[in-house]
């Protein structure tokens, strides 16, 4: 994960997280800890999700 915070962060102060943006954002930072990919604080506590059409 890149930007403002890093896997410590995350870490260490995962009780302000989980009370700021829920469990799920927790665990999603979490998850990009562990993936290759590079990404964003910002990418993980508010993703995009795409419109369905109806």
């Amino acid at each position: 994960m890149h930007g403002m915070i890093t896997g410590k962060h995350v870490v260490l102060h995962c009780t302000t997280i989980i009370r700021g943006f829920g469990l799920g954002c927790w665990l999603r930072c979490l998850a990009a800890l562990l993936s290759p990919r590079p990404t964003t604080f910002l990418a993980v506590a508010c993703p995009i999700r795409p419109r369905r059409l109806r």
